[in-house]
């Protein structure tokens, strides 16, 4: 709005209030964003206190009482006070674990299979080869893909519940997925760029158990 004249912002025909509708009444509601603020227009003059109000409005005052709602929540899980000894970029960290290659040995040691799989089945040992050739974001989106979360457990792991699985599935289909258990459905693709390749389109894909 701030490159825009008199008259285009007059043709706006904006008030200093903001209009609700309830989704289960179609009731709709004004509210005031400043003092009378239905009665008073919007121009160029104060079209900056205008943005300033209506920011404050949906970021402030409309998630008041979803995000008091949340602290109360949270605080009753973890006491205020310890909270205050982390700081966001810390406090992330413990919540959602780390950021960038995964510690695959760890993974590797904490891994159980299923249906004819095992450590040492050849599709497996070529499994851990392409998984070793992914970027580090590709190894994000396999977890992801398997577990529903990107990251790994901050103590490891060997604190992922369930396990992570590497299940055989049948042949001639695409790896997919089971979220809820951590299981890799895993056919037996026996050519590693076959198999590379077939990974990286499904964890693209923003898919999972849909794939089988």
């Amino acid at each position: 709005m701030k490159n825009m004249n008199q008259e285009d912002i007059a043709d706006l025909d904006l008030i200093f209030a903001v209009e609700h509708e309830n989704s289960l009444s179609d009731k709709k509601t004004e509210t005031d964003l400043v003092p009378n603020g239905k009665h008073i227009a919007v121009n160029h003059r104060n079209q900056a206190n205008h943005g300033m109000a209506l920011a404050h409005h949906y970021l402030s005052k409309a998630t008041n009482k979803f995000s008091r709602a949340f602290r109360r929540g949270l605080e009753y899980i973890i006491p205020s006070p310890w909270l205050s000894f982390f700081n966001p970029h810390e406090l992330q960290f413990l919540i959602s674990g780390k950021q960038g290659s995964l510690d695959l040995e760890d993974l590797r040691r904490n891994t159980i299979y299923s249906n004819g799989y095992h450590e040492d089945h050849v599709v497996v040992l070529i499994f851990w080869h392409v998984l070793a050739s992914f970027t580090p974001e590709e190894q994000s989106l396999l977890l992801k893909f398997v577990t529903a979360c990107s990251r790994p457990p901050l103590l490891g792991f060997k604190k992922l519940k369930p396990k992570f699985c590497i299940h055989q599935s049948m042949e001639g289909r695409l790896p997919s997925s089971a979220t809820c258990v951590n299981q890799l459905k895993l056919p037996p693709i026996l050519d590693y760029d076959m198999l590379r390749e077939k990974l990286l389109y499904v964890i693209n894909s923003n898919s999972g158990f849909e794939l089988s």
